[in-house]
């Protein structure tokens, strides 16, 4: 199961873009956001999504957890989610007219152990606005919960254009980058999976021979019965060894074609550098 330990309904929505069918539970973090001494936003902004992913992990075992932090940064300073209204009408006339970067870090868990970390960055330019205009988009109550204490899909009352960036890093979630992530956490996850299932096979195989041996002792009948099981644990160890020599093999074509593209490449250095000597003698001196 995935969760996501958000309780932004933005972020919700992004993910249903990413998993589509999938199945997954939001579960908001307890995690407090607490004053981290560091000037760095991306630094802050990380922490506080670790925070939250760990937290929820920890009650979550064998549960794939997402978590995620948005800040805005103008002029160096983070700026988080408003305190009230002053707050508001403060800041939005400070990004009025400016360009502001908004960050995104994300993390992936599953039982407490981080499997991956990343940081998108987003910049806008917001056009101007009038005390009167930042007023009435106060009165709609949308920016109290959001970074920055604007969202960028308010359009009526937001003109920001994008300079750098996703759309979607700015709403808080950046799902071109989450979901490659989640493809490579997959495929890690499948790979750790198989090398645990056959541990525990050979184990288990270990253990069940043990106990044979003390309640039948060693018997000259018993030895062609247990041949096939270990012939199964000899199967097991022969497809690790496939696979590494597959891997190996892969890893040998990369590294040869990659010597073949620079040989090629330098040979048509030369072949220019010949081609171009020629033309130099070939040009009749005035």
């Amino acid at each position: 199961m995935i969760i996501l330990a958000s309780q932004s309904p933005r972020r919700k929505e992004l993910l249903e873009e990413i998993l589509g069918d999938i199945p997954f539970e939001v579960c908001p973090s307890s995690f407090e956001e607490r004053k981290i001494e560091s000037k760095d936003v991306r630094k802050l902004c990380l922490r506080e999504a670790q925070g939250k992913g760990y937290k929820v992990s920890l009650s979550h075992p064998g549960d794939y957890v997402i978590s995620a932090d948005t800040r805005v940064s103008f002029k160096g300073q983070q700026l988080g989610k408003p305190k009230d209204e002053e707050d508001v009408f403060h800041r939005l006339r400070e990004l009025s007219g400016n360009t502001h970067e908004v960050i995104t870090a994300y993390a992936i868990y599953l039982d407490g152990k981080e499997l991956k970390h990343r940081i998108c960055q987003s910049k806008l330019f917001m056009e101007k606005r009038a005390d009167r205009e930042i007023q009435e988009y106060i009165d709609t109550g949308s920016p109290f919960d959001k970074a920055g204490a604007y969202g960028i899909q308010d359009k009526d009352f937001i003109n920001a254009k994008i300079m750098d960036g996703s759309y979607e890093n700015i709403r808080g979630l950046p799902i071109d980058e989450l979901e490659e992530d989640l493809h490579r956490v997959q495929d890690t996850i499948g790979l750790l999976a198989f090398l645990r299932r056959r541990e525990e096979a050979r184990e288990e195989l270990r253990e069940h021979l043990l106990v044979e041996d003390r309640v039948e002792g060693p018997a000259e009948d018993d030895e062609n019965d247990d041949l096939p099981e270990v012939e199964d644990a000899e199967d097991a160890d022969d497809l690790l060894e496939r696979w590494r020599l597959r891997i190996l093999i892969a890893l040998l074509a990369v590294l040869i074609l990659l010597d073949i593209c620079l040989r090629v490449l330098r040979l048509q250095e030369d072949q220019d550098g010949q081609q171009h000597c020629r033309h130099s003698r070939a040009r009749p001196k005035d």
